[in-house]
């Protein structure tokens, strides 16, 4: 928190005369640090490590593995994913060896990779990922209205004001 506090005046000394937007993206930064900081302390298994080390990349909260959900998901879903599979993940006390390799959008739908789970909680596991999965093929990428998938180039979910606009 105290660092927070200083990283927060060394920002208002160099903004004095910075466009009120700066200000703003500053704020925002601070509060998702905070945001991640408790998110991390409820859900370990968020933070950012090493994926050969497992040691934790760095100690600031500036980002954690629910900020590589693409933003229309993180929406709709974000929170309710991570909720369940921490539930299921406690069953089988794994939430501090359990670690995410990469979570990316392809062709269209979810692709969450990680360093599997114990075999006691693998078909809960299996179709918690299997409802995300489908569930993302039918969620805007960018907004997190319902969609459907499209390709223009590029397979992606939009919802069709965000088709329209050419997001």
């Amino acid at each position: 928190m105290y660092n927070n506090l200083k990283l927060l005046q060394k920002l208002l000394d160099k903004i004095k005369n910075t466009p009120d937007e700066c200000i703003n993206r500053a704020i925002e930064t601070l509060e998702r640090e905070k945001f991640n900081e408790a998110l991390v302390n409820q859900y370990p298994w968020l933070q950012i490590r090493n994926v050969w080390t497992n040691k934790k990349v760095d100690d600031n909260f500036e980002f954690t593995w629910l900020d590589d959900l693409p933003e229309g998901w993180r929406k709709k879903f974000g929170m309710k994913m991570v909720k369940e599979l921490d539930k299921i993940l406690k069953k089988a006390n794994y939430q501090d060896k359990y670690q995410i390799v990469q979570i990316k959008e392809k062709w269209g739908f979810l692709h969450w990779y990680d360093n599997g789970v114990p075999n006691s909680i693998y078909n809960k596991y299996n179709k918690w990922l299997k409802k995300y999965e489908n569930l993302s093929k039918r969620t805007c990428i960018i907004c997190g209205k319902p969609g459907k998938l499209t390709n223009n180039g590029w397979i992606m979910p939009l919802c069709s004001y965000c088709k329209k606009k050419g997001l």
